[in-house]
């Protein structure tokens, strides 16, 4: 059955937040899929993959933030461009993040004609996993929360924060430096391979 709608051009946008963390080794990490959830060990960092889903030619920015975070879990959010249809939100738990298992919200502000909005993201999740999409596609379902865990049962050996939460604009063909931090705790004396992804229209970076 086909349906046919006339009607006005209504621009606006949707939100889907999936969690992507990334395994060790993975040869074509945007490839992957992995199965879990967003899972902060003290010290350690998880990544949510935000999409956005623009109608009727919208095209403005959005932003994004996490609400409702518990003590000791931060996010510094995202800025979407109107070109942009996919963003990393990254979560970061102190070395005295409490044990926690609960739910959190991302939300989108925009700006569309004249009002002010605020969209919330819907919750996706992995159900089968692959390390290449091409050949074998993952299956994913929709969750009716977005939940967040922090164990206390481990501490990130490393942890690496790049930039210093500031905006980084440059005009095409330009370069540029991000100052990178690195944390080793316990008895890691290892060196850490560093590996940019999802970095738009830039040329592999050197480190």
């Amino acid at each position: 059955m086909y349906r046919l709608v006339i009607r006005r051009e209504q621009p606006d946008f949707r939100l889907l937040a999936i969690p992507a963390q990334l395994r060790p080794g993975d040869p074509n990490p945007q490839q992957a899929a992995v199965i879990g959830g967003v899972v902060l060990q003290r010290g350690g960092s998880a990544v949510l993959e935000v999409r956005a889903d623009r109608r009727d030619g919208f095209a403005g920015e959005i932003e994004l933030s996490a609400e409702g975070l518990p003590p000791g879990v931060t996010c510094p959010g995202a800025l979407l461009g109107g070109s942009g249809e996919t963003v990393w939100l990254v979560f970061m738990a102190s070395d005295q993040a409490a044990l926690l298992v609960g739910n959190h919200h991302i939300a989108g502000k925009a700006k569309i004609g004249d009002r002010d909005v605020t969209r919330y993201a819907r919750g996706g999740t992995c159900v089968w996993g692959t390390a290449n999409r091409q050949q074998t596609p993952p299956v994913f379902r929709a969750t009716r929360d977005l939940c967040l865990s922090v164990t206390d049962k481990f501490t990130a050996p490393v942890s690496v924060q790049a930039g210093d939460g500031q905006v980084v604009e440059r005009p095409l063909g330009a370069t540029f430096e991000v100052p990178v931090k690195v944390v080793r705790r316990g008895a890691f004396q290892g060196d850490v391979t560093l590996v940019a992804v999802a970095q738009p229209r830039t040329s592999n970076p050197r480190m």
